[in-house]
């Protein structure tokens, strides 16, 4: 459904939900249509720095440096203005009357049990390898490891 629709169809009780990111959902006052939010965090949409390789080797190793350093540091800031309007627009939906829940590791937990079958099935289109190391990444940013 194209994303325009989903205001109206909401309304129209066409659609029982909907998903987007929180910032998005208020900048588009679906807290009109839309009476309660779960917060899952089940997805993390990332922006990712690229350069090509041709540009990447005319940098000195020290440039190579600086421009890593300050990767991890907007990484780090970009997260940090997430998650403090994330916490506003929370705010601001409880105060128009938005029920807003956080779903509790139990039932994220069932939820992960109930998609292995899928993973299952696509990791070997995908890549098992990439679908492993993603998995791996997954624990380490849990665990705060490097």
């Amino acid at each position: 459904m194209a994303f325009a629709e989903v205001f109206p169809a909401l309304e129209i009780k066409a659609l029982d939900g909907q998903e987007n990111p929180l910032l998005h959902m208020y900048a588009n006052k679906m807290q009109e249509v839309q009476k309660y939010i779960s917060v899952t965090n089940h997805v993390y949409t990332p922006s990712a720095l690229v350069v090509s390789k041709k540009f990447w080797d005319t940098l000195t190793p020290a440039d190579k440096d600086g421009v890593r350093k300050a990767a991890v540091e907007a990484g780090l800031y970009q997260r940090k203005l997430l998650d403090e309007g994330n916490a506003d627009v929370i705010a601001k939906f409880k105060a128009d009357g938005v029920t807003v829940n956080t779903v509790s590791p139990a039932e994220l937990a069932r939820i992960h049990d109930k998609v292995k079958p899928v993973v299952t099935k696509y990791s070997p289109i995908i890549g098992d390898d990439l679908v492993k190391g993603f998995y791996d990444e997954i624990a380490k940013a849990r665990t705060g490891a490097k």
